[in-house]
């Protein structure tokens, strides 16, 4: 049997860390809540506790994960018709969250999307014939 946590786990507990450190248990604590504020110069109880390094993991959806994906987002793009599109953009283009959501009229031209405050700096993402089947469903002025 093996004691060591799971790193999912350590994980939890290590983002848990800042805010646990400035309490420690007492039996008079008010409301019962057994926590009170650490009196300065007492040991931080989580010292010691090494943070899990989290690994970064690159995965993409495979062919029946985007058609089911598909399926579900033609099932509500009546009720959701924008939210719908920002994830089909999402899915099309490779553009980040922050950059769909912040996209505008006018970072839209005939070929691709230009993205002026990328992560990475200013970058363009090329308008295939499925981004431009989901942009002209959309709502809105177009400059």
């Amino acid at each position: 049997m093996n004691d060591r946590p799971e790193p999912s786990f350590a994980r939890r507990i290590g983002a848990a860390k800042p805010r646990v450190k400035k309490y420690e248990p007492r039996d008079d604590a008010i409301s019962g809540l057994g926590l009170c504020i650490r009196p300065s110069g007492t040991r931080n109880p989580c010292l010691g506790i090494r943070r899990n390094p989290r690994r970064k993991v690159a995965r993409f959806l495979d062919a029946d994960e985007l058609e089911r994906l598909g399926r579900a987002l033609d099932a509500r793009e009546a009720e959701w018709p924008e939210a719908v599109a920002a994830i089909r953009l999402l899915a099309l283009t490779g553009c980040r969250r922050g950059e769909v959501l912040d996209l505008r009229w006018r970072d839209i031209g005939r070929e691709a999307i230009h993205l002026p405050d990328g992560k990475t700096g200013p970058r363009a993402a090329p308008l295939g014939e499925a981004v431009k089947a989901t942009l002209d469903v959309l709502p809105g002025e177009r400059s």
